[in-house]
């Protein structure tokens, strides 16, 4: 069957210029800051784009990059000026952490209306009844996509694949808002093809390169590909897009779907913060 290609890349670039002119008219620059442990040339790939996109936009970004040496008590403390700086707006902490840090007393030190990626715990617990300070920016990303491509969600099976906190679970409580009847599955999910092909909308955080077959799919579903996996020096997503997209009725490409969209709602949450402190 023929199948609608979701770009990402495209809503992302119509969604930069409209943030774009609403900066230029703010009394000054939004700000958004990044905090980075250690030398992961991934993350500061990501943390570049980041950069990139923020100059294009007109938001003010700045990142620190700290070493392995520094302590959990003194990483937390620096997050605690920084969120009781008045002229920093947004704040991330770049993850994955080092396993000997705590994340929740980590994110916990970020203040609710600067955590623009919802990883604060009070944000978490306020995302269960739907009323974060902001929503996390990949299932930001996945619902923009949905109400782009006018893919109706109340009353449709939605099978989500992953149950991370930030976007397995967020993913899953934003979609029952919205009045979907949400299956989440998981690594210790028995018969998960048999789950996956009842999903009208079907969305995979499970970062296992091309997992996800025909066989998993049901005619005519919704796929979304939030993986994001290097294989052989190339981007691939926990679909088989070839095989995947012969069934499907709208699917989201790797790269250019979700991941495209994720940092302009970063973005999109840093000028909503700007004017909470305004």
């Amino acid at each position: 069957m023929a199948y609608t290609l979701m770009d990402g890349k495209a809503v992302a670039n119509r969604l930069k210029e409209e943030i774009r002119s609403k900066v230029e008219k703010f009394a000054r620059k939004p700000k958004l800051i990044s905090l980075l442990m250690g030398d992961d040339p991934a993350v500061k790939t990501y943390v570049n784009s980041k950069r990139r996109i923020s100059t294009e936009i007109g938001v003010n970004f700045e990142s620190f990059n700290f070493p392995l040496s520094l302590s959990e008590e003194d990483l937390r403390e620096k997050i605690l000026g920084f969120s009781k700086d008045k002229e920093i707006d947004g704040i991330i902490l770049e993850l994955p952490l080092p396993v000997n840090y705590n994340l929740e007393v980590l994110t916990g030190a970020i203040e609710p209306n600067k955590d623009v990626d919802c990883v604060n715990p009070v944000n978490l617990g306020l995302l269960v009844i739907g009323k974060p300070y902001f929503f996390p920016s990949t299932p930001l990303s996945i619902m923009r996509l949905l109400s782009e491509y006018s893919i109706k969600v109340a009353g449709k099976r939605a099978v989500v694949i992953g149950r991370s906190l930030i976007v397995g679970r967020p993913i899953s409580f934003m979609l029952l808002a919205e009045n979907a009847t949400v299956t989440m599955c998981h690594s210790k999910t028995e018969d998960l093809p048999q789950i996956t092909k009842e999903a009208d909308i079907l969305i995979s955080a499970i970062g296992k390169p091309e997992m996800i077959d025909s066989s998993f799919v049901k005619e005519g579903a919704v796929v979304i590909d939030v993986g994001i996996n290097f294989v052989n020096g190339e981007i691939v997503g926990d679909v088989k897009f070839d095989e995947v997209s012969k069934v499907s009725s709208h699917i989201t490409p790797v790269p250019g779907g979700v991941g495209a969209l994720t940092t302009i709602m970063l973005l999109r949450n840093t000028v909503e913060a700007y004017k909470m402190h305004t």
